[in-house]
């Protein structure tokens, strides 16, 4: 009977080296990033403009990109180390 393995994942799409000088500086920017979105929360009212809530929605896509490759980075790395 034919033993069946499990395949590693290949995480390098979304981080090519987690410990690199590149990935520390892409999980700095994101937190910059969610500060400055963070002094944002007071212009969200009934008398925000469009252009002003286009501006915040934009952000939040961008830190919701940024954090998923991050966060999926973290997720799977956790996920193959404990397969077996």
């Amino acid at each position: 009977m034919a033993e069946y393995e499990l395949g590693k994942w290949d995480l390098s799409e979304l981080a090519k080296n987690p410990k690199s000088p590149s990935f520390q500086k892409q999980i700095k920017d994101l937190e910059n990033q969610a500060k400055k979105f963070e002094k944002n929360k007071s212009k969200l009212n009934s008398k925000i403009t469009s252009k002003q809530f286009k501006i915040i929605l934009q952000q939040v896509e961008e830190i919701s990109h940024k954090m998923s490759k991050i966060g999926g980075y973290a997720s799977l790395s956790y996920s193959s180390d404990t397969q077996s």
